[in-house]
């Protein structure tokens, strides 16, 4: 139950700093509007596009298709592509070292229901977003939302949501 109040804490505050007017953001703080287009549920045509040889995330430049499986797996190579404000660097990272999740995915069971999908996909932004609701053991679960971005033509991570 704590960690479910916990979740409920962090989304009400995400929330809440999500939907500030950017204009009251000092230019420090990071860029939210991203996650706007968050679907809330799993999206499989969206891997089809960022696999597609011919999507234009995979056009001119590093192929986002060839970026991030090297991404999950490679800490030196991820490493060295993470593009991250300070504030979301320390607050994020120290939380989150699951890289592996970020794969599209979806599984409905009686105790575990989550999903992993990308959204938002053109030539120089890729996002992902992960929920994980899970029933049985009492954990509640949490979600993730990932922005990539294409810069000199190579992928970064720009951005980094955890709650939960």
């Amino acid at each position: 139950m704590k960690k479910f109040l916990l979740i409920l804490v962090c989304c009400l505050i995400g929330t809440y700093a999500y939907s500030q007017d950017d204009a009251s953001w000092d230019d420090d703080s990071p860029d939210w509007s991203w996650m706007e287009n968050a679907p809330g549920k799993y999206l499989p045509a969206m891997t089809k596009i960022i696999i597609s040889a011919d999507s234009p995330c995979n056009i001119d430049g590093e192929a986002f298709k060839d970026f991030i499986p090297r991404f999950r797996k490679d800490k030196a190579f991820r490493d060295s592509r993470l593009k991250l404000s300070s504030e979301m660097e320390n607050t994020s990272m120290e939380w989150f070292d699951n890289f592996a999740i970020l794969k599209a995915s979806s599984k409905n069971t009686r105790c575990d229901k989550s999903f992993g999908t990308w959204f938002n996909v053109s030539a120089d932004e890729v996002c992902f977003q992960y929920n994980d609701v899970i029933l049985c053991n009492g954990d509640g679960g949490g979600s993730v939302n990932a922005r990539f971005q294409r810069i000199d033509g190579k992928w970064y991570l720009t951005g980094l949501m955890i709650a939960g």
